[in-house]
């Protein structure tokens, strides 16, 4: 998981290499939280259905993944623009008000880039949330949800809160990018290794080793793409 949303990082930078800038910050943003979700919320989803090594059942995630990623990129989007300009909005009115008041200004850029850092984790902790809900969806397990939406929120709002550390340019903004990817994708899964309570391991074989986590109260096995759990390269 932890591969896959550092994969999905790197698409992110490299889509933001293509996409031009725009005059205003409304769209710019929703460019920026629609591309994050799409790319990032895809790749791990495509990724972790790719796990079972079966192309057609990658496919049927991908009817479903597609969708919903579109969908919630834009929802989440605007909620995270919401969030993000009413953040800012309201810093920028308490720094003048600030200055206004007689306070350095070292002391208020410092008072300003503290908390900067919070706000744009919350912002890119619901872009997370977005792209945790297209892996939950593409598993159709409402339990599976919770926890990618959770894990994914986690994730987001680390790798939001650390971003600017890392600058804004060249490398330091591919390296912003896949660290939250990478996040997102690693709050996924280390959620999920610490919430499950039943999975079935293969033990001989092609995937032996590979272990499935049962959400659903009735599971399907077998090696049709359309079980919960296919199995391929067993006779």
């Amino acid at each position: 998981m932890a591969g896959a949303g550092l994969l999905g990082g790197a698409l992110t930078w490299l889509a933001f290499q293509i996409i031009p800038d725009f005059d205003s910050s409304f769209v710019s943003n929703l460019v920026f939280t629609f591309t994050m979700v799409f790319l990032i919320g895809l790749t791990v989803a495509m990724v972790d259905a790719l796990r079972s090594g079966s192309l057609e059942k990658a496919g049927r995630t991908a009817l479903v993944a597609v969708p919903v990623a579109l969908v919630a990129a834009l929802i989440f989007g605007l909620a995270a623009h919401a969030l993000y300009s009413a953040g800012t909005d309201y810093l920028i009115e308490e720094a003048f008000q600030r200055e206004a008041d007689g306070q350095s200004g070292a002391s208020i850029i410092s008072w300003l880039t503290m908390l900067m850092h919070p706000i744009r984790g919350l912002a890119w902790g619901i872009v997370g949330a977005a792209a945790g809900l297209v892996v939950g969806a593409a598993s159709s397990s409402v339990k599976r949800t919770i926890i990618t939406v959770t894990g994914g929120f986690i994730g987001g709002f680390l790798g939001g809160f650390l971003f600017d550390f890392f600058g804004s340019e060249g490398v330091a903004q591919f390296v912003g990018f896949a660290v939250t990817g990478t996040l997102v994708g690693l709050a996924m899964g280390a959620l999920e290794e610490v919430r499950k309570s039943t999975w079935i391991e293969i033990a001989a074989g092609g995937m032996a080793g590979k272990q499935f986590i049962l959400y659903q109260d009735a599971v399907t096995i077998g090696s049709s793409p359309a079980c919960n759990i296919t199995v391929i390269k067993d006779p």
